[in-house]
């Protein structure tokens, strides 16, 4: 196999990324031209369907690690093969992968954010097995939570695998405020700044731009939906940010008027989005990390499973 890395043409690599098993909404070109990075994409196979690619991000032509900020599973990505035997496909996605790695190993650094799906990684375990003083992969394991939604059975189910307290937050706060789509970038951002402030934490400008970059592109594409909760007297009490592919919403970016903490706003965003989700027919909403405890016991309060994924880092000695 020859491994190439090109610009991509952005139609075609769409295609190949809604696909694609270990395609997702951070990796859609729309999305990837919103951040401050250029990228690329490494084929091994050539063509527009590809054995496996991977996604390039620089940064002033440097590689850069994963993840980016506000961004999961921008990594390896294989095509769907479900009437391939079992064993011709694991063995043909490993000789893929080799060959895209091998492809890749002129430059400084290879870092990606895999997709919960690829769960073989036997070819970065194994690259520079027989020369390890080349350098080897750094792996990572991290988890983000998924819930599975079934659209027919509507948010009842979500609300069902949820704790007690959850059900009792979104009751009072569905009585108290209201929830609308709105394209109010000023406004998340606003709240992001201050929720960051409440918790000590310094939110560096960079992270500020991205989150502005990111929805926006989101919201002018159709892969995104801004929700907002306004209290009795029109007080923005709450605001969230879902992405979505086709497949599956990502609950990116939720954040609160400091003063509005303990009513259940979050709650009533989080399973607002989830309904809105089910309405699209998506059967899937991944929680976008459980890598902190409070945000964990949070979103897993909802039913999320805990599933891992890698963060997988390669650098030349």
């Amino acid at each position: 196999m020859t491994t190439t890395l090109v610009s991509t043409d952005r139609t075609s690599w769409n295609r190949y990324v809604a696909a694609s098993p270990q395609g997702s909404v951070f990796c859609r070109a729309e999305l990837l031209d919103a951040l401050d990075l250029t990228w690329e994409v490494g084929s091994s196979g050539g063509g527009d369907a590809p054995e496996a690619a991977a996604l390039v991000l620089r940064d002033a032509g440097v590689v850069v690690r994963a993840p980016v900020p506000f961004c999961l599973y921008q990594g390896i990505l294989l095509p769907s093969r479900p009437d391939e035997a079992s064993h011709r496909r694991v063995r043909r996605e490993l000789e893929a992968v080799s060959a895209l790695l091998d492809g890749l190993s002129g430059e400084a650094r290879l870092s990606w954010c895999l997709h919960p799906s690829l769960t073989d990684i036997r070819a970065l375990s194994w690259f520079h097995y027989h020369e390890p003083e080349l350098g080897q992969f750094r792996v990572e394991v991290r988890y983000t939570g998924i819930i599975a939604l079934d659209p027919v059975a509507g948010l009842d189910s979500v609300l069902a695998g949820s704790r007690t307290v959850r059900r009792q937050e979104y009751r009072k706060a569905s009585a108290r405020f209201r929830v609308e789509v709105s394209n109010d970038l000023d406004l998340l951002d606003g709240l992001h700044r201050r929720t960051f402030d409440r918790q000590g934490i310094v939110r560096s400008d960079r992270e500020g731009r991205l989150l502005r970059s990111i929805a926006a592109a989101a919201l002018e594409h159709g892969f995104g939906e801004l929700l907002v909760a306004y209290d009795h007297d029109g007080t923005a009490a709450g605001a969230v940010l879902f992405l979505f592919d086709e497949t599956s919403a990502y609950y990116l970016v939720a954040a609160n008027h400091p003063d509005f903490r303990s009513t259940g706003v979050s709650t009533l965003l989080f399973l607002s989005g989830a309904e809105r989700a089910m309405a699209r027919g998506l059967t899937s909403l991944d929680a976008v990390g459980l890598n902190s405890p409070s945000r964990g016991d949070f979103k897993t309060s909802f039913g999320a499973v805990p599933t891992p994924y890698y963060v997988a880092t390669w650098e030349r000695p």
